[in-house]
């Protein structure tokens, strides 16, 4: 009996997985979790980020966006997957850091950032041989990182920040109390992040611009050893690459805070997957006005294993904030054409 929750547990979990590669063409790596960016921002602007550290969230593309203008902040979204492709599919997380600046010297930031992830498979029922049913659980895949980073500066106008990640994924499965059984599969996982960006801040008549480069080696680490099977399965790594744009007005003071009038960003990336994985590339644009109101768009396009476009996605999304001394609240929401994926909430 204790086998035949195991098989059918490992069943429910292959089938889940099956269906969720195929909505995003990663079909050769295991750990999908992996690849959702915790940030309904980044997801409008055509999954972009690796250069722009504005946005705390663009870790997922860079360890080294951890560091940014000095603050303190907590963030999380959700998004669900179509609800004809399975029943309660959905994913997010949350995150919070600090980005502190030690104010003199060429060491000027030191950041840090605690995130989690999960992906929920939905609700599914257990049952035996017989059809009866034995319990209800959810299959689901999480990940918890750390991510520290350092900001250099030179000249007091080039920008080098460097950064790391450290992350431990893990599977859950039909657990053991809903089972009673030992045979059911603990899958679990070790990656690594590093990047590093390197920026220069200058002004033009009293607005302020920063053209940025950045590379990262993202979601490297040893295979996922699959209990009774033949072939591990690898982790979905990547080397991402890309440039950005801030332009930036003169401030005005909003409700006791001093914020741009208009700030745009625009954001060009790539990236190179490995285990046969698509190469994709990706251009993203937003414009802030006063820091309340967010308009941002974008596009992707993965390619084959012969170079040829094989799938290409595009993406729209608001944002609505609040700017009040020092502190700053926004809420984003993201519409995209990706294949099963709906809207999505930063």
């Amino acid at each position: 009996m204790a086998r035949a929750h195991a098989l059918l547990s490992k069943a429910t979990f292959i089938v889940m997985l099956m269906i969720a590669a195929t909505s995003r063409s990663q079909v050769n790596t295991a750990a999908y979790v992996l690849t959702y960016p915790i940030s309904a921002r980044a997801a409008a602007m055509g999954e972009t980020g690796v250069a722009d550290n504005s946005d705390p969230a663009n870790i997922f593309f860079n360890p080294a966006n951890v560091v940014g203008s000095p603050k303190a902040y907590v963030q999380g979204s959700r998004w669900d997957i179509d609800p004809l492709l399975a029943h309660d599919l959905w994913t997010g997380g949350r995150s919070a850091g600090i980005s502190y600046d030690k104010k003199g010297g060429s060491l000027r930031m030191l950041s840090g950032d605690f995130s989690y992830g999960r992906f929920d498979y939905g609700e599914s029922v257990l049952t035996d041989p017989t059809g009866a049913p034995l319990g209800t659980f959810h299959n689901k895949e999480e990940y918890f990182a750390v991510t520290v980073g350092a900001g250099f500066i030179f000249s007091d106008r080039w920008n080098l920040l460097l950064g790391g990640a450290a992350k431990l994924w893990d599977a859950d499965f039909a657990p053991a109390e809903v089972t009673s059984s030992s045979e059911v599969p603990e899958l679990d996982a070790f990656a690594f992040d590093i990047g590093t960006t390197l920026a220069l801040q200058t002004s033009v008549t009293e607005w302020t611009i920063t053209p940025a480069v950045a590379v990262a080696f993202v979601d490297a680490g040893p295979d996922i050893d699959i209990p009774e099977s033949s072939q591990d399965d690898p982790l979905p790594t990547r080397l991402q690459f890309g440039t950005s744009v801030r332009v930036e007005s003169p401030t005005t003071k909003i409700l006791s805070a001093d914020v741009p009038v208009i700030a745009v960003v625009y954001n060009v990336d790539a990236a190179e997957r490995f285990h046969g994985n698509p190469f994709s590339w990706g251009i993203g644009g937003e414009l802030a006005v006063a820091q309340i109101l967010f308009v941002r768009a974008g596009s992707t396009d993965f390619d084959d294993k012969k170079g040829k476009p094989s799938y290409d996605g595009s993406g729209w999304g608001i944002g609505l904030g609040i700017p009040a001394g020092p502190f700053r609240a926004r809420f984003d929401f993201t519409k995209t054409t990706a294949f099963h994926e709906e809207d999505k909430y930063g």
